[in-house]
């Protein structure tokens, strides 16, 4: 099977020279961004934004956050049908709250 063809095929070609500190630098903003090196460098001087990648402590975090939001939807629907659940639900904001104020 042969490979698609690209969308945009770039033909003009652009070398850049580094010190070696400075390629370090690159090289380390690259991998932060998931990005390789060559295209990190065309997306940073043309302007554009740039997300970095999740930490692995920020992606436990987030999971943590999604399964505690599933938890105080069940608190809701539990308090929705009647029962009186203010502690549980108290405790699981506190929680929530823990944890945002990490990924801040």
């Amino acid at each position: 099977m042969a490979r698609p063809k690209k969308a945009i095929k770039r033909q003009e070609k652009l070398t850049l020279y580094y010190t070696k500190s400075e390629f370090r630098i690159v090289s380390k903003l690259a991998d932060n961004h998931g990005l390789s090196k060559a295209e990190f460098a065309r997306m940073k001087s043309l302007d554009h934004h740039l997300k970095t990648r999740l930490t692995p402590k920020e992606v436990d975090i987030y999971r943590k956050l999604v399964g505690i939001s599933n938890n105080l939807n069940q608190l809701a629907h539990a308090a929705n049908v009647g029962e009186t659940l203010t502690m549980k639900i108290i405790e699981a904001l506190e929680t929530i709250n823990h944890l945002t104020d990490k990924l801040r």
